[in-house]
């Protein structure tokens, strides 16, 4: 088959703090403890019951709801983003009930408890990990090892892609009101957080994706061959000059200039900044 480079939704926490699932249900255990010390506003008619007497069997998930509010969410709830995003983004295709999660090292979503969450919603032993006899005896058996991009494309140089189209994108609709929903900007938080999101549906493009996620075995080997140990320049940070420009190998030096892509064509946009590159396109030179 063909292998296409998709991009998934991304995970909104702006403004949130994402904590493993343990401390989660810990701080949940303790709100539903402290209410029922509480006396005014709506917590009169409880009477010191807390949120069951007044949620029943919603009280957990009213509980729940309050600690989010207050900017604290589980990791549980960026493995449930995972796992809708990639079931949309397998179905139809031949891996839809085989596909795989690659999360990074992130500590909260390796723990234990949210690996047994992981477990039950039964992708346990669906994801890229460390399997029998890799890193045994040490603190990474069963998991990722720790801080290494040239294993997560992302964050290599993929991201580098939504970064340099956020500016473009910045750059374009600079023009535009402040209030005006098609400009991008990063002036407050939830306005970064919408920018990124609308710069992200436009960059990585698909080719790139494939790019970098298929230069992963070629490092894997290079990694393996020199005993886990690191390896200098293994990426090269130079997104997709790292290739062939059949994209089909690694290059092992920096890429001579018969070996580089053509990269002289326009950017891709999105909707809410084409009208400011078509204005821009069509201003006279003075």
């Amino acid at each position: 088959g063909t292998i296409v480079g998709r991009r998934a939704a991304p995970f909104d926490y702006t403004g949130k703090k994402v904590v493993g699932a343990a401390s989660f249900n810990a701080l949940v255990k303790r709100e539903m403890a402290d209410a029922k010390k509480r006396t005014g506003g709506k917590w009169r008619s409880a009477n010191g019951g807390g949120y069951e007497a007044l949620y029943g069997q919603t009280a957990l998930a009213e509980a729940t709801s309050a600690i989010n509010r207050g900017g604290t969410i589980s990791v549980t709830d960026l493995m449930d983003h995972a796992i809708t995003e990639s079931q949309i983004l397998f179905e139809g295709t031949a891996h839809q009930n085989n596909w795989f999660l690659y999360h990074d090292a992130l500590s909260a979503w390796w723990e234990k408890e949210a690996q047994a969450y992981l477990a039950s919603r039964g992708l346990a032993n669906r994801q890229v990990r460390a399997l029998g006899a890799t890193n045994a005896g040490t603190r990474y058996a069963g998991r990722l090892p720790g801080d290494s991009p040239e294993m997560m494309p992302p964050d290599c140089s993929l991201f580098a892609d939504t970064e340099n189209a956020l500016r473009l994108h910045i750059a374009l609709t600079c023009g535009l009101s402040r209030d005006d929903p098609q400009r991008f900007s990063t002036g407050t938080p939830r306005e970064v957080a919408s920018s990124v999101e609308r710069a992200w549906s436009v960059a990585p493009t698909a080719e790139r994706i494939v790019q970098d996620c298929m230069a992963i075995p070629g490092r894997v080997d290079k990694i393996v061959a020199a005993k886990g140990v690191a390896v200098p320049d293994i990426a090269f940070r130079t997104g997709r000059r790292a290739l062939s420009a059949k994209g089909d190998r690694e290059l092992k030096a920096p890429p001579r200039k018969r070996q580089r892509k053509a990269s002289h064509s326009a950017p891709l946009l999105h909707p809410d900044a084409q009208q400011s590159w078509d204005d821009r396109a069509a201003a006279p030179v003075e």
